[in-house]
């Protein structure tokens, strides 16, 4: 049996309580109209791709240890697609279109198609363009690549339209209550597939078995089962808490 590596359990563990009381605000204040607003302070806004950012990242670290991927990428899409057409259904206003398991399906997918490509760049180059490249697109709806404020260039007009919104571009009527595109997360995720193999490389990976505290771990190893139920709960405590269904 190979070794466990704790400490990303335990990150990933954090991630998801993160998820829960975000969205448990959300629900509060969004859902619930106690302030529309709240989405859209600055903090708020940190908060979310810090969080989001987290769990990326430890999920790019982790994919060289998964066996399956194109299977288990299969399962996300498919679990991606059913939120999807649960919210529309049932909460059309707070529809969730290319959430975060339609992400991880997607990027389990491209780097699986991409592996020997992505193995063949030295891992250090492989991090340095990693960072490049999501700075460089972290900011895509704007309409242009920005590095310190500066937009760089401008994206083709074009390509703003909703059919392209897996990949980060829309429209301005775009809206979902989770949204993960690929651009710029997907730097994030091979980010951590090359911070991954880095410590591999300088034979570091042991420091990643330390971090067994189970309030972090056993989330972190039923992340994916928490995250599908979470929300349900949430809007069921919302109920006890305000008497009835928006």
């Amino acid at each position: 049996m190979g070794q466990r590596y704790h400490l990303l359990d335990a990150l990933r563990g954090f991630a998801i309580y993160h998820v829960i009381i975000f969205h448990f605000l959300y629900d509060v204040y969004v859902v619930y109209g106690l302030n529309p607003d709240w989405p859209y302070q600055t903090w708020v806004q940190l908060w979310q791709r810090n969080g989001c950012g987290l769990f990326v990242l430890v999920s790019g670290m982790v994919f060289a240890l998964g066996r399956n991927t194109f299977k288990r990428g299969l399962q996300l899409q498919i679990l991606g697609l059913l939120i999807t057409v649960v919210t529309v259904l049932v909460a059309p206003s707070e529809a969730i279109y290319y959430g975060i398991l339609t992400f991880f399906g997607s990027a389990m997918w491209l780097t699986l198609l991409l592996k020997k490509e992505l193995q063949q760049v030295p891992v250090v180059i492989g991090m340095a363009a990693s960072v490049a490249g999501y700075f460089l697109t972290k900011d895509i709806a704007s309409g242009g690549a920005n590095l310190f404020g500066k937009e760089l260039f401008a994206f083709p007009q074009w390509l703003y339209q909703d059919a392209f919104a897996i990949l980060g571009f829309h429209s301005n009527n775009f809206h979902s209550s989770d949204y993960v595109p690929l651009l710029p997360h997907i730097f994030l995720f091979w980010f951590g597939m090359y911070l991954f193999a880095w410590l591999g490389e300088h034979s570091l990976l042991d420091k990643l078995t330390c971090g067994n505290y189970k309030i972090f771990v056993y989330p972190g190893t039923h992340s994916l089962e928490i995250y599908i139920l979470h929300q349900p709960l949430l809007m069921g405590i919302c109920y006890l808490i305000f008497g009835y269904v928006p």
